[in-house]
C-alpha cells in the first residue's frame, strides 16, 4: 500500500519525460535516449493528445538505428549511431534501461545492425539490413529479447 506522498511522487514520475544525450558508449557510440514514464507512446516533437504514427516517431538518420519499445514505434526509444566509426558494439542495453524491451527498430542508411539476445554480444544473433523500419513480429524475431547489438558501416 502506498502513502499519499508516494502516490504524488508516482504521479509526478508518470507525467515526466526524461531526455538525455550521452556519448562514449561502448567505443564511442552515440546514444539518444527518450524515455516516457507514462504508459502512453511519447516522442519528442509531439503535442499533447497527438497520436503516434510512422510519420511522427523518431526515425533513424544516416549511420544510426532507433529501437522502439512498442511495435508501432511508440513508447520508449533509444538511438545508437556510428559517429564516424566503422563498427560500434553496444554490449549491454541494461546500462540504458532498455534490456529486453525492443519490439521494433528503424535502421538508417549506411548501417547494418546485428541484434543479440544476451549481453556482451552473446547468444543468438541476427543481422538486419539498412534503411528499413522493422516490427520484430513481422520478421519472426521475438519481441523484448534484445540485450546487446553491433552497428557496422555498409
Amino acid at each position: 500500500m502506498t502513502t499519499m506522498k508516494e502516490s504524488i511522487v508516482i504521479v509526478i514520475m508518470m507525467t515526466a519525460c526524461l531526455c538525455m544525450v550521452m556519448s562514449s558508449l561502448s567505443g564511442g557510440a552515440g546514444l539518444f535516449l527518450a524515455q516516457s514514464m507514462v504508459g502512453q507512446p511519447t516522442t519528442l516533437g509531439l503535442d499533447a493528445g497527438e497520436s503516434v504514427t510512422y510519420d511522427n516517431i523518431p526515425r533513424a538518420t544516416d549511420g544510426c538505428v532507433v529501437l522502439y519499445e512498442q511495435p508501432d514505434g511508440g513508447g520508449n526509444t533509444v538511438t545508437y549511431c556510428l559517429e564516424g566509426k566503422h563498427k560500434v558494439a553496444v554490449k549491454n542495453l541494461k546500462t540504458y534501461d532498455f534490456n529486453d524491451m525492443a519490439s521494433a527498430m528503424d535502421i538508417g542508411p549506411g548501417v547494418k545492425v546485428k541484434l543479440f539476445k544476451d549481453s556482451d554480444l552473446r547468444g543468438v544473433g541476427r543481422t538486419f539490413g539498412k534503411n528499413e523500419f522493422i516490427t520484430f513480429s513481422d520478421v519472426s524475431y521475438p519481441q523484448d529479447t534484445v540485450s546487446s547489438l553491433t552497428l557496422t558501416k555498409t
